[in-house]
């Protein structure tokens, strides 16, 4: 039974509202309020009205909840860190109910200094997100149950913590130490990814020697993160991508984003076409997110494409709006001076069917043409009613200020951008989620053997490589492999030596949880290829790979390495060369 309640705007000042209340907190049924006023004050009492009843179920179908940071602030200190510049004082989370109205908000993070990033649970009943309690405090991962009351802590790890998503219902990852600002890719001590389940200490699952951030859940169950691909000595900038890994940490894996455009990403998400969403940028400033784009999910590595194929401006977030949308959160362009247009009087000329036909080069081709037609009109030019509605906003380029960012609801079949659905001036209203209940992601069986202090790594053929690796130019086949690790302080040690077999493959016991590199020698010892310390074994995980630098996408062949008939060699005793122990070093190949 569904009941209904229709309150006008002078329901607040009388017995009415009491009685609604009552009827609320007592009543068994599905609630719906219709509003038959559409003040602001009468939504804020709404509002509340339906939080102090202590029902979530009354929290009208389409709410959202976001993050604003103020539009107009001071520079952040320079010993502040990455969290500081993205949420600066005063950032707040709110609940933002149709038709988001300014009055028609509530407060999340009441009594925090600033708070950010927030992540709607499985239930859609409670919000965790980042905040912190004072301004020289650690950011911490808070939860706000929608019901009402104050944010409650549930991190209090040292360094702080950032980046939640959610793997079951009582059960998430973060990354933490939250860096200090420009340090995200260089610090000493670099973020890695946590798991924590109700009141538990938080377990690391990542172990590498770069940072790993940003993480969200497939549905599948993997988590997705971002991190930095391995490079030899100092790197200018990071060149980042997505990788995937269980949620124990085992079978870490590059997802998307092989050195293939854009060096820096952000917020990946999956979207429920088949797609995995991010922001791309090429400027390391502020780690200021901009253009939105995507893989698939069936070949990320030849799908990589912008996101709409329409140009837009500067982006902080995308998610999935739960009805086959997007919510989008997009820079406006600011009013005075001028406002920057798309001179195209609408979407770009698609022909029928061709928006699926259209190659990663095509489409890449397309955006890039249109982005070069985001020119300024000047203030007060004249426009027919007809053209002025199919030009699309974007950010003003030159030197005037940029405008706040809004919330925008986009569709798959939009050729360019509508009128936002939530845009408050003062604030920039950003990472958009909408309040609905979420399937839980597909479980895992753990293989981690925590009464164990190593793993193996089996190497089908450490010959196979991609052919850029090698400058278009044959090189000579390796004849052993030199294992790596490295230590707290990033200072690499060789654990041993070991033969290959003749199809090139190896089987290796290193120490687990430790930063592992390879380098691939001659007969002569000279290092043909090098990975530097960047991979991990979990305690008692075997891991395989196909070769050193192997092209992506590719399924090894059916046969059995040879070196999986005989025990692993172990790397872990600190001998500078180790043979694979075997009952024979001439028994060829195996069938």
């Amino acid at each position: 039974m569904e009941r209904i309640y229709e309150l006008s705007s002078c329901s607040r000042r009388g017995n009415e509202a009491d009685s609604v209340k009552s009827e609320i907190q007592n009543s068994k049924s599905k609630i719906r309020v219709r509003l038959l006023t559409s003040a602001p004050t009468a939504h804020a009492f709404v509002l509340c009205l339906l939080f102090a009843s202590g029902c979530s179920d009354t929290i009208p179908t389409g709410s959202l909840v976001l993050t604003q940071t103020p539009a107009h602030t001071q520079q952040t200190h320079p010993g502040s860190d990455v969290l500081d510049q993205r949420y600066p004082a005063g950032s707040r989370l709110i609940l933002a109910v149709p038709p988001f109205k300014p009055g028609s908000i509530r407060v999340l993070s009441q009594g925090l200094v600033a708070a950010g990033s927030p992540l709607v649970c499985l239930s859609g009943r409670r919000v965790c997100f980042v905040g912190k309690s004072a301004p020289d405090a650690p950011w911490q991962i808070y939860e706000a149950d929608l019901r009402g009351g104050s944010p409650r802590a549930v991190t209090s790890i040292e360094g702080g913590a950032m980046d939640p998503a959610m793997i079951s219902a009582s059960e998430w990852v973060f990354s933490s130490p939250v860096p200090k600002a420009g340090q995200t890719w260089n610090a000493q001590n670099p973020p890695a990814l946590y798991v924590q389940s109700g009141g538990q200490s938080p377990r690391r699952l990542t172990f590498g020697t770069t940072a790993a951030v940003q993480p969200t859940v497939l549905r599948d169950g993997k988590i997705l993160f971002v991190s930095s691909h391995p490079s030899e000595g100092a790197a200018t900038a990071p060149n980042l991508g997505l990788f995937t890994m269980n949620r124990d940490g085992t079978e870490l894996a590059l997802f998307a984003l092989d050195r293939d455009g854009a060096p820096l990403v952000y917020r990946p998400r999956e979207l429920a076409d088949g797609r995995v969403a991010f922001l791309a940028s090429s400027c390391l400033a502020g780690e200021a997110e901009e253009r939105p784009e995507s893989v698939r999910m069936a070949r990320p590595f030849r799908s990589r494409s912008p996101l709409f194929l329409f140009p837009t401006p500067r982006c902080r977030s995308v998610e999935s709006d739960g009805e086959g949308g997007l919510l989008a959160c997009f820079e406006r362009g600011s009013e005075s001076g001028g406002t920057s247009v798309l001179l195209h009087p609408g979407p770009l000329p698609l022909g029928e069917g061709e928006r699926s036909a259209l190659s990663r080069t095509a489409q890449r081709e397309r955006f890039d043409q249109a982005q070069d037609q985001l020119l300024p009109l000047p203030a007060g030019e004249g426009r027919g009613e007809g053209e002025r509605a199919g030009l699309q906003r974007a950010v003003q380029r030159g030197g005037s200020t940029a405008g706040s960012f809004a919330v925008y609801r986009v569709d798959a079949s939009d050729g360019a951008l509508r009128e936002p659905i939530l845009d408050d001036p003062a604030w920039h209203d950003i990472e958009a989620a909408p309040l609905i209940p979420r399937t839980p992601p597909s479980g895992h069986m753990s293989t981690v053997a925590l009464n164990k202090s190593t793993g193996t790594i089996l190497c089908l053929n450490a010959n196979f490589t991609r052919q850029s690796e090698t400058n278009g130019t044959s090189q000579p086949n390796a004849a052993r492999i030199r294992v790596l690790a490295a230590s707290t302080q990033r200072q690499q040690t060789v654990l041993g030596e070991v033969p290959l077999h003749s199809d090139g493959s190896f089987l290796v016991e290193v120490p687990a949880d430790t930063p592992l590199g390879f380098e691939l020698l001659d007969k002569g010892g000279n290092v043909l290829k090098k990975l530097p310390p960047s991979i991990w074994v979990r305690p008692g995980e075997n891991r395989s790979c196909l070769g050193c630098h192997e092209p992506p996408n590719r399924s090894p062949r059916n046969a059995r390495p040879i070196a999986a008939n005989f025990p692993p060699a172990v790397l872990n005793s600190g001998l500078e060369t180790l043979a694979q122990h075997s009952p024979s070093r001439s028994g060829g190949s195996a069938k």
